[in-house]
């Protein structure tokens, strides 16, 4: 179970030992995958993110810590660059 509420602008960083679920509940906030329980609330309304497009309309941005998630690997490092100016989060 975890609990905790940020207000604007602030920043959460979760500490765990390598295996106990941090993984899942960061790929819930991100839209990545749906929660098997609870629910994540945005400014106090219940939100689903069916995508993480939807997460990052909500405010929800995902940093990961290994980085090559985050990239296109097979393209350049021009062409990661410009993917977020050159498509509209619902193409991602």
């Amino acid at each position: 179970d975890v609990s905790f509420d940020l207000a604007n602008g602030e920043v959460v960083g979760v500490f765990a030992l390598e295996g106990q679920g941090q993984d899942e509940l960061f790929a819930a906030l991100a839209g990545s995958i749906r929660p098997t329980g609870g629910t994540i609330e945005v400014d106090g309304a219940p939100a689903k993110f069916s995508h993480p497009s939807d997460a990052v309309q909500a405010g929800i941005a995902y940093v990961p810590g290994d980085r090559t998630e985050a990239l296109a690997m097979q393209r350049s490092v021009r062409e990661n660059i410009a993917l977020p100016f050159s498509a509209g989060l619902r193409k991602w």
